[in-house]
């Protein structure tokens, strides 16, 4: 991590709306919409530890299939848990994944002023090692609160997840993608 250096943001030029939101869960088979939100970290520590840059967080998403090396996904409604990539371990000075879970780590954020807030996470899991894997995964509402906080606005949320009932019938399924293809146009 370097504190001189500047971090690349990515501005998304469309942002969904609640409204945006209330549309497409009211889609037939939809069981429910999570809203996707950036926030661009600083770096992540642990006490006593260097700084280590982060490219960006990953949101973890209930019902998606999450390989962990060992623990469990954060539970979506407690903002302090994460899961932490396979790749931050030696950094952060753990010998195996083991030796991270109910450990504490801190991530900073800088908001549109330039101040810098670390906030203290839990890991419950660490994922597998892979290609892929080098993310640190959040819930959904703690990545909200944290765009809220760097943007000290309503950042609005830069991408939604549909999620359907993973034994709904193809045809279904089928109807549920035209139409939120009809509403993509809202």
């Amino acid at each position: 991590y370097d504190p001189v250096k500047k971090q690349d943001q990515t501005v998304a030029a469309v942002s969904f709306t609640q409204a945006d939101i209330d549309k497409i869960k009211k889609v037939e088979n939809v069981k429910d919409v999570l809203a996707v939100y950036i926030p661009v970290p600083e770096y992540v520590t642990k006490d006593g530890q260097k700084k280590y840059s982060v490219t960006s967080l990953d949101q973890n998403v209930d019902g998606f299939e999450t390989p962990l090396a060992v623990g469990r996904a954060p539970v979506r409604t407690k903002n302090e848990e994460i899961l932490l990539s396979y790749q931050y371990l030696a950094p952060l000075g753990f010998s195996k994944p083991e030796d991270a879970l109910n450990q504490k780590i801190k991530i900073a954020f800088k908001d549109i002023t330039g101040k810098i807030t670390e906030t203290e996470y839990t890991i419950t899991g660490v994922l597998v090692n892979s290609l892929t894997g080098s993310l640190i995964r959040v819930n959904v509402i703690e990545l909200e609160r944290q765009a809220k906080l760097q943007l000290k606005s309503d950042p609005g949320a830069y991408a939604l997840v549909a999620l359907t009932d993973p034994k709904l019938e193809e045809s279904k399924f089928e109807k549920v993608k035209a139409d939120l293809l009809l509403l993509s146009g809202m």
